[in-house]
């Protein structure tokens, strides 16, 4: 009991995502701040803050810096394990392990968070304040703005459209007591409400992003809609479209999203509560994750959700600079048959659900698919380039790397990169376009 209580300081693992911006190369985990790695080698370099954007530290806080000082020499007291050399900080700002990429502007925007206390009477309540940032290619800040909502928001991915951020809040809460005793995990003590819609928010981009936003938009600036009640961690594209209307100077906004959603929260006790074993998934305990579209009509605050296929899978992408607003094929990982780790990737058409699949069968199992443009395509879809994705092969036990034409998924890679070792299964990846190998002779 007391190895755990008050750790509220998970270790960055920065195993997330990892991402390459300009000469820096960053490792992201989506519960602290970045670390920057060597490209070429993968050495640690140290905390990337933006610049001093990002606050170091654990992203909690009181909204009172010298209470938060306090706190944290408090917890240091109490030799709770701390990720700074310095001790434990509060008041920092977590960041995002999805950024995107604008594909008007081609900036990448990606957020931080911080979940703050507040007290409403004597009553504490949570709030969580999301930062948006809008970066160049060095990583320097062209915006930022902030977002707050009330209580927790259990946030892992988001979309850029032309004019707004795309946020979906989750209908969770956080219960601090079993997180602080430290007889749960954090993840653990998320609490998922049957009886609350899931929400859309549509917030605002600063209408000069070349410029600071200091006089950030309001709540009332955002546009919330709601959906029957689901959990999503993906979102594999958004897009707007300005329309105009029957009558004089009248028009509305049209939203496409396009998510991966799940009827409730996954049920992370199954895999790691107390006494329970890594060696097999079961399926019916777990929620089915399906890809869907959300379509919204801004003024009128409206939503309407339809499946785009019943197959349960995970990791669902497009090309990243797709060139069609409304994109035809989107990719992505899945079981062939059942709710059980993936061991396909899969074509589907977003407008019939119909799947092009392919598989090795029961002893290989596919990690998230990336898609990469071919050097010569115009209009960029996912037919119209490459999809990569790390493997473990079970039966060779080793990793490799294949690639796939995304337009011939049957056909089977077209390519594969065999490892001497395995690599432990990750979550995302990210692909770019300068060599990092040894030099060529």
């Amino acid at each position: 009991f007391w190895t755990n209580f008050l750790e509220i300081a998970p270790r960055n693992a920065a195993n997330t995502n990892i991402v390459c911006w300009g000469d820096r190369c960053l490792a992201l985990f989506e519960a602290g701040q970045p670390y920057r790695v060597d490209a070429s080698t993968l050495e640690t370099s140290g905390v990337e803050t933006l610049g001093g954007a990002l606050r170091q530290g654990l992203p909690f806080s009181s909204k009172l810096p010298s209470v938060d000082v306090a706190l944290g020499k408090l917890l240091d007291v109490l030799r709770v394990a701390s990720p700074l050399p310095e001790g434990v900080r509060l008041g920092g700002d977590a960041f995002s392990a999805h950024p995107h990429t604008c594909k008007a502007t081609g900036r990448t925007v990606t957020y931080s968070y911080r979940i703050n206390v507040v007290f409403r009477g004597a009553v504490p309540r949570l709030e969580t304040v999301f930062t948006f940032y809008e970066l160049d290619d060095q990583l320097a800040v062209l915006s930022e703005m902030d977002y707050s909502l009330d209580g927790y928001a259990f946030v892992h991915d988001f979309q850029v459209t032309d004019g707004h951020y795309v946020l979906i809040q989750n209908p969770v809460s956080l219960n601090l007591v079993p997180f602080l005793l430290g007889t749960k995990s954090a993840v653990e003590s998320v609490r998922f409400h049957r009886d609350r819609n899931t929400k859309v928010h549509l917030i605002p981009r600063p209408a000069e992003p070349n410029l600071l936003a200091n006089a950030c938009p309001t709540r009332d600036a955002a546009t919330v809609v709601e959906v029957d009640p689901c959990f999503i961690f993906h979102l594999s594209n958004a897009h707007e479209e300005r329309r105009r209307g029957g009558g004089e100077g009248t028009s509305s906004t049209r939203f496409t999203v396009d998510c991966v959603r799940y009827p409730e929260m996954p049920d992370f006790q199954d895999f790691m509560g107390h006494g329970a074993g890594f060696e097999y998934v079961h399926p019916e305990r777990q929620p089915k994750s399906e890809l869907w579209r959300i379509e919204i009509d801004k003024e009128a605050g409206e939503a309407r959700s339809r499946r785009v296929s019943e197959r349960v899978l995970e990791f669902a992408c497009c090309a990243p600079d797709a060139t069609v607003p409304r994109y035809t094929y989107a990719a992505a990982a899945l079981h062939p048959y059942l709710n059980m780790p993936q061991q396909a990737i899969a074509r589907l058409d977003m407008d019939t659900g119909e799947t092009a699949l392919w598989t090795r069968g029961t002893r290989y199992y596919v990690g998230e698919p990336q898609f990469i443009a071919k050097a010569d395509a115009v209009d960029v879809d996912v037919d119209d380039g490459w999809l990569v994705a790390m493997c473990f092969d079970a039966a060779a036990l080793r990793s490799e790397m294949i690639v796939m034409d995304a337009a011939d998924i049957e056909g089977g890679p077209v390519a594969v990169c065999k490892l001497r070792h395995s690599v432990p299964h990750g979550l995302h990846g990210g692909w770019s376009t300068s060599y990092f190998g040894p030099d060529e002779e």
